[in-house]
Formats: structure tokens, sequence, C-alpha cells
């Protein structure tokens, strides 16, 4: 424990040493000054008992013992520790050894956090006895990981525990390990006290002393040698010879031979980015297989044929950048342009080849649906940030509004808990998209007493009143549909009240369960308004709310209800989910959602709930309602086992849009917009925009406009899907698609040049043919996706 030395600047501490003044500083070693308070720098100290230093080492000396702060004014001795720490709330926190802090892209890694990794993803290894550390190599460091594997494990599978190692580290820290070792127990150095030596591993591991259950490397980039294996090993094989050949017969002016060097220098004739290959007969998917089994072998130190080719590409340890720099390999061995995102498309070598020799298209078969009655949208309801209804929402769209602010201090301390870096407890936004007045309910209105009301989540009754404003723009009588076979289809994530009503346990009350249950959200409207219709609450993340609107179409569809409210909810009341996603970098630095753009580097959370309330198009004709649009089509799949859990699918993206399609009975040419997923990432934006190019403009060059309701009011979440259905049914009933919001320069990882896709940067009015379509995306985090096609009416 230390405590703030008032006399020092904010960084200096005294460390309470009885009759003698010492103190500690945390310094930025580039500048010699010290940090502010809660930045990471070195630890150094100084007082009377400082040492002098070693024995005739009158170099050393001068660098650690004798060093001075630029901004200490009494010009006193330091000592520099070598350790890395920070000050917080008076306390010392010691991070690790500045030797020792892992330093890839830019980004610094400490090696315990790895290591945690490694103890968290297998029971295998042993506690205590894991060693990350960096090397030099050929792009400058590479990851080292060394574990010793449990005494007790005498039969274990080693592939499983090292392809459990690697995705763990990709997930947690994105980041590919270039060697890991397996090693017996008590093979790693360690002090008499058993404490791990990092640097006496680091040095056995490059003296090569150390005695692995199989040496397996990950990256051509360690040590500069598996590069030139990668190149003979291509030039050798001689099903690789031949692809070549005669793929550069089919693109004509290509290089019969072998390119070298990256991909984008040679001559590009090829058709399409990802058009397949196997436009020759006789070049079959194995043939293609051999050579990505070459080049993922060369990367893994192994034969190619020891390479699964079932397995997704995360199992082999690649980060975001090895799959990059695959795709480039791949692109320089096949002589043709290739899409960046193709591996996330096609994420295993089975399926990427079979793609690659078009022998079989990868990704689920679009269904077959018959064609029903389509469904009218005959009233909206929302609350969305900065817009209280429909009409205001309206408003600034076609205005360009951004509405994303600083996180409002009744929500948390923005400034106390940001960080412009990653850091565990922190965030990395001080920006988010709030509604107002959240903490208010008229509880009365719904015959819900004050003790009920106080336990409910702020979404449950979000869902009541903007529900009921639904009803009543529709003109509909709450009265009327009492009794009805009326349906409520809700998307909704986990309550963030629960953990806030139920920190105090003397305070849970008994109506503490069915105010934060979230079935009870869908559960507790049909209850008031006496609805006898399906009554769902859907979780599928980012997708939820137009998997919720997918359900009621299709409960209208097969009869079992006969109107529906369909929407979703999503509040933000707490930053734990904030932090989290933060840690995970998924949080835009600025605090927008910049999709499309070239500055596009995550998204911004918002909040917000809207509805729709849906019939039957003949039944809301026969009534004589207002009609907003009609849903022609919809439809909702899965991406099943792609490179990762969490990983975007663009086959199972373009598999889904056809699905509707489909279901809606409309050539991909009669959709004029499309109101996209688009959470503003740099790679997820190419993979949606490529997906989106392959369903509805493979064979034209008419202008598919796109566009993202998320740089308006960022990303709602479990609410995304029914803020981009609202926008585009107002799109379609005014005739008008309004501005993308950030948008200054394309994303190059997409191919803007070989795609009719266009972003609006202002009001964009229809004046086409026929009624105007537009198609409508969400995906969830976990994969599932929903596309919903919506006419004019």
């Amino acid at each position: 424990r230390v405590d703030a030395d008032a006399a020092a600047a904010k960084a200096v501490v005294s460390c309470g040493v009885t009759g003698a003044e010492h103190a500690v500083a945390i310094v930025d070693v580039d500048s010699f000054r010290r940090c502010p308070e809660d930045r990471v720098g070195e630890v150094w100290a100084t007082g009377p008992s400082l040492s002098d230093g070693y024995w005739n080492r009158p170099q050393v000396n001068a660098d650690l013992f004798d060093v001075q702060l630029v901004d200490d004014a009494e010009r006193r001795r330091w000592y520099r520790t070598g350790d890395r720490g920070f000050v917080w709330e008076g306390e010392l926190y010691l991070v690790g050894r500045a030797k020792e802090v892992i330093i890839i892209r830019g980004q610094n890694h400490y090696p315990q956090d790895i290591e945690a990794t490694v103890l968290a993803a297998t029971a295998r290894v042993r506690p205590g006895c894991i060693a990350a550390f960096s090397v030099d190599g050929e792009a400058g460091e590479a990851l080292v990981v060394v574990a010793e594997i449990r005494p007790q494990a005498t039969r274990f599978d080693l592939d499983a525990v090292e392809a459990e190692i690697r995705q763990a580290i990709i997930a947690a820290h994105d980041l590919a390990v270039d060697e890991l070792l397996l090693v017996p127990a008590r093979s790693l150095p360690k002090t008499s006290s058993g404490k791990l030596q990092r640097g006496a591993c680091r040095r056995a591991f490059i003296e090569g002393t150390l005695s692995p259950y199989r040496h397996q490397s990950s990256s051509r980039r360690f040590m500069g040698r598996v590069g030139d294996q990668i190149r003979l090993g291509l030039n050798s094989n001689p099903h690789v010879v031949r692809v070549r050949r005669q793929l550069a017969a089919l693109v004509g002016g290509m290089p019969a031979e072998p390119v070298e060097g990256p991909a984008q220098t040679a001559p590009v004739s090829a058709p399409a980015v990802e058009s397949p290959a196997a436009e020759a007969p006789d070049v079959s998917a194995g043939e293609m297989q051999a050579l990505l089994c070459g080049l993922v072998g060369a990367r893994l130190s192994r034969t190619p044929d020891a390479v699964d080719v079932h397995a997704p590409f995360e199992a082999f340890g690649l980060d975001s950048r090895a799959m990059v720099e695959l795709s480039g390999e791949l692109e320089a061995a096949l002589g043709r342009r290739l899409s960046p995102s193709l591996l996330y498309a096609y994420p295993s070598i089975h399926r990427l080849a079979a793609f690659l020799a078009e022998e079989t298209r990868a990704g689920p078969t679009p269904m077959t649906v018959a064609r029903g009655e389509p469904i009218a949208i005959v009233g909206m309801g929302c609350r969305f940030p900065g817009a209280p209804d429909p009409d205001a929402f309206w408003a600034n769209l076609t205005a360009a509004v951004d509405s994303v602010v600083e996180v409002p201090p009744d929500r948390w301390d923005a400034d106390a808990l940001y960080r412009p870096t990653p850091t565990p407890g922190f965030m990395t936004t001080r920006w988010g998209g709030f509604i107002e007045d959240v903490d208010r309910f008229d509880a009365a209105f719904f015959g819900i007493s004050p003790r009920e009301a106080r336990y409910m989540d702020p979404q449950h009754r979000l869902a009541l009143e903007v529900a009921w404003e639904t009803l009543e723009r529709a003109g509909v009588s709450p009265d009327a549909v009492a009794g009805t076979r009326t349906g409520v289809f809700l998307g909704m994530g986990a309550s963030e009240y629960l953990p806030l009503v139920a920190a105090d346990a003397q305070r849970l009350d008994m109506y503490v369960g069915t105010g934060n249950s979230a079935s009870v959200a869908a559960n507790r409207l049909s209850y008031l308004l006496d609805l006898r219709g399906p009554s769902q609450v859907i979780d599928t993340a980012c997708s939820s709310s137009l998997v919720a609107v997918h359900q009621a179409v299709r409960s209208l569809a097969e009869g079992e209800c006969e109107v529906a409210l369909a929407g979703g909810v999503n509040l933000t009341l707490t930053p734990d989910a904030t932090i989290v996603f933060s840690q995970a970098r998924m949080m835009a630095a600025d605090g927008r959602c910049k999709t499309f753009d070239a500055r596009a580097d995550g998204y911004v959370r918002g909040e917000g709930v809207g509805f729709v309330l849906l019939k039957p198009l003949s039944a809301a004709q026969r009534d004589g309602d207002h009609i907003h649009a009609v849903i022609r089509g919809s439809a909702v799949n899965q991406d099943g086992r792609s490179n990762g859990l969490t990983a975007p699918n663009g086959s199972a993206q373009e598999a889904v849009i056809r699905d509707a399609l489909a279901a809606a009975s409309l050539a991909p040419t009669d959709i004029h917009y499309v109101e996209a997923h688009g959470t503003g990432t740099a790679l997820g934006d190419p993979i949606e925009l490529h997906a989106l190019h392959r369903a509805y403009r493979a064979d034209s060059d008419e202008t598919l406009w796109v566009g993202s309701v998320k740089t308006n009011i960022g990303h709602l979440e479990s609410a995304a899907g029914i803020a981009g259905l609202i926008k585009a049914a107002l799109t379609a009933e005014q005739g008008t698609i309004p501005p993308n919001v950030h948008f200054e320069s394309p994303n190059p990882h997409a191919h803007w040049d070989t795609m009719p896709l266009q972003v609006p940067i202002s009001m964009a009015p229809w004046t086409g043919p026929g009624p105007f379509r537009a198609g409508v995306s969400a995906f969830g985090f976990g994969g599932t996706n929903a596309h919903l096609i919506v006419e004019a009416p």
C-alpha cells in the first residue's frame, strides 16, 4: 500500500520508510518525465538507501543508478527498477518487467495476460508453468508460448490442446502464436522459490535446449526461413504448377509461371474479384486443396498431408493479419486478385477449395419458399436517440443528424472509466446513442403498482409504452385487440438492470423475478392487452429484432395470429458491456459508426426501442389501414461453423438474401436499396458489401444503394434490426433515400471498382420504374442472420 506524496507530482508516492524520505515515480522512458496517474510506465525509485551501483561497472551504473527525471526540481538520483506499473487511487500496481512486454504491430501485450488465457483454455497445462515471450522475427516481434503439460496427462490429443491454445489467444488478444511448444512437466527454468524465469525460458528456446512433444511453428514471419520454404514448395508442387497454368490460360494476359510479390503488382484482367476459378472443367477441388494445404502447412511447419482440410482457419492459430497474409500468398500463387474477406466467407481449406474450383459453391443452398401473401406495416412506433417518434426519426435521417452524444452523467462517469487504449476495467469510448427519461414510467396508466414498477427492467417499461404508441399511431384501439389472436414478438438481450436491483440481498422482492425475466417482457404486454396470439422474446444478439419480425411474418402466414406487434428494445444502463467490448477492440475511437468508410475502426453502442404493427395485406386493405410499406419476403439462417464463433461469414449472408428473394418471388435487380447491417468495422463492412454484390448485382451493373442507420444513432444491438426496418419502411413510403453519415472515402478493402454499389451522401430521390424496394439486413455476432424485403405501398 502506498499513499500519494503531496509534495511531489501525481505519480510520486511515499513508500513510508521510517526515518528517511524515499519516493517512487512512474516514468515515461521516452521523455524521462513522470506519467499521469493511472498511466503505465517504468517504476523508478530514489532515497537515502539507494545503492551506488555495481562494482566496476560504471556504464551500467550510469544507466541504472544515476538517472534523473526531467521534471524533478530536486535533481535527485533515481534507480530504474526495470518494472512497469501504474498508480491508481494511492496504490502502486506492477504489471511486469519492461523487458518482458511483448510489442506486436504497435500493441503492448503483457505476458501474464497471455499466460492466463492459455491456462483458462485447457486443463492439460500446469498452472504457473507457462511462459509467453517474444523473439525477433522477419517482420518484427514474433510470439512464442511454451507450456508444461500436467504429469497426470500421460495420454492426450496434442493437436487438440494446441488448437485450444491458439484459438483462445486469437479470441482474447487477436494474436497468432508464431511458435507453440508443449513440454513435459518440470522442463521450464524457475528460481529457487518456484518463480518462472521468462528470460531463461527465452534463452532456452533460442538455444534449442527445450524438448517439446512436437515443435510447431505457425508463421513464416518467424526467423525468416519459412517464407523461402513456401516459395520452393509451391514451385515444385505439380498440382500448383498445373492449376496456375490453367488459370493463366483462362484470364488471358496472366503469366503462366508463378507470380512473385503482391498480387496487385501483376496485370489483372480476371473477370470478377471473387469469380470461381473453375470455369476450366479440368481444375478439380482436390488440386486447389493441395495448393492450400501447401500454403497452410508451410506456416505450421507441417507436411501438406498433415493439415486438416475441414478445420476452420482459426484452428491453425491464424489471427486477422495472418489471414490477410495467407490471402496474399494465395493471390501470388494463383496469379489472380482475391477478396481479403474470402477466407472468412469460406473458412476451411475444403470449402475454399470447392469455391475456387467451383466444384460446388459453399454455404447453404437457398430454400424454395412458396410465395405467401405480403404483410403490411400498418403502424410504427419508436424511441431512438434524438427521436421520440417516427416523424422525428425521419426528420433526423433526412437532415443527416448525428444523434450520438457523450455518455450522460446519470448513466456513469465517462471520464473516470475512460482510457484511450484497452485497459482492464475501463472503456475506450466516451460516446453512445442514448434516449431520454428511461427512469420514468406511468405505472398507474398500465395498472401496475409502484412497488412492482420499481423492480421492472426499464426495457419492459419501454416495450409497453412504445407498443401502446404503435397501436395508437395505427389508429387501433387497444381495447379492440383484446381477446384477439394478436401476437407479440420482441427482440431483447440480457437485463443490465438486474445487477442494480439485486445488489442488496435485503431488498430482493418477489417482483425482481418477473420484472427482469426476458420472456416476461413480451408476456406482460400480451397479459395487459389480453392478446391471445404467440408471445415470444427472441435473443439472437444484434439480429434479435429483425428475427422477431421474421417470426411475426411467418406466424401471420401460417395463421397463428391475425395481427402482430414485432420489434426490439435495448438499453445501456451500466458500463459493463462497453468495458467488455472495449477490451475486444470493438469500439470506435471517435465514438462514430463510419460505415463503409476508409476510417472505419469499430462501432458505438446505442439504445432504443421500436415496434411495427403487421397485418396480411388483404386484411389491411379491407380495414382501410394506412399502409407504410409491405414486407414481401424474409429469411433467417445461421452461418454454422464459420471462422470463429463471432466471425462474419459472407457466404451465409449471401444465402440468407437469396432465401429472402425467393420468399418474395423477386429477382435480385428488383431491389434498389439495402439498409445494411453495416457496423463500421474495417473487415466486416467489406465482407457484407461483397455478399450484397454477389447476391444482388453479380450479373448486373445497375446501381444498388447501400446505407446504415448506425451512422446516425449508433448500433442498437438487439434493437438494431427494427431501427433499420423502420428506416427502410419510411424510405419506401417517402420515395427518397437518406444520406449515410460519416462517409468520406470508401473502405479500401472493398473492390468498389468491380461492384455497382453506391453510398448516398445526400438525399437520393427514387425515380425508377415500378415500386421502390429495399432489403434490410441484421447479423447477430453469434451467427444468426436475417434479411427482409420491403416494398413501397
